[in-house]
């Protein structure tokens, strides 16, 4: 392999993705720093490491599987399966985010307290916290398919040029003491487009993934529909199924 091809791989691509999002999300803490505050700073960082607790929580441990189940669907040509794991991941994302929507909303004066952040932030941050886990399930559906071009994209690239944004734009339009609440709605709601978006990734990549139950009925089908005699379409209709398998696309096509 030649250096130019070793430079464009996908493992050096991640590994610049991860290096330019770190180096973003530097520059802008010492951007807050710097132009806002040291203590909007601290706060900003309180704040995303809540957000970020929050968000390993959402889909109760499904993200941390999720690579490997999507790995076992995929190469079995299981898309049902797989479409029912996504769906039971993001319903658990949906009801915790349900639960605590109301808690964020009523008690958001005692909470911002404890934690020493404004209230405001709350329920930008609970946003931002269920997109994040969106894309930790996304991204865990992608790398098992193996698309993990796509599925390190969102967290280490996509988040802190949204972040950047919001930064920017806090910046230019609102006052100083309006600026950490502005920063986390705008990255909320446009982290939030983000997730929409991988996840239409993955819906599609689910999509492209044979039914093994599919083939196994046309496989009987055509079986049944063979002149054979009774024997023989028998023992054709046993090995149909491993044929027809085996005239499926390869995973390497897939991939």
């Amino acid at each position: 392999m030649t250096i130019v091809a070793r430079l464009v791989s996908q493992p050096a691509i991640i590994f610049a993705m991860r290096l330019a999002g770190a180096a973003l999300m530097f520059l802008l803490q010492a951007g807050i720093a710097r132009l806002w505050s040291v203590d909007l700073l601290g706060k900003y960082l309180l704040a995303l490491a809540a957000i970020n607790i929050t968000a390993c929580a959402m889909p109760l441990g499904f993200q941390t599987v999720g690579s490997y189940f999507a790995a076992e669907y995929w190469s079995a040509d299981n898309r049902r399966n797989l479409s029912a794991f996504a769906r039971r991941s993001f319903l658990h994302i949906a009801i915790v985010f349900a639960l605590a929507l109301p808690l964020v909303l009523l008690y958001a004066a005692p909470i911002g307290g404890l934690l020493r952040l404004p209230a405001e932030i709350l329920a930008p941050g609970l946003i931002m916290a269920a997109a994040t886990a969106i894309t930790f399930v996304n991204g865990s559906i992608l790398v098992g398919t193996r698309r993990p071009l796509t599925a390190f994209a969102a967290d280490t690239l996509a988040k802190p040029l949204v972040m950047a944004a919001g930064f920017i734009a806090a910046s230019a339009l609102f006052a100083l003491d309006h600026r950490l609440v502005a920063l986390i709605w705008t990255g909320a709601l446009l982290y939030l487009a983000v997730a929409l978006a991988h996840t239409a990734i993955v819906r599609a990549t689910i999509k492209r993934i044979p039914d093994d139950r599919e083939v196994t009925q046309e496989a009987a089908t055509h079986a049944a529909s063979s002149p054979l005699p009774g024997g023989e379409r028998a023992r054709v209709r046993g090995y149909g199924v491993q044929d027809a398998k085996d005239q499926a696309p390869s995973d390497t096509t897939r991939a």
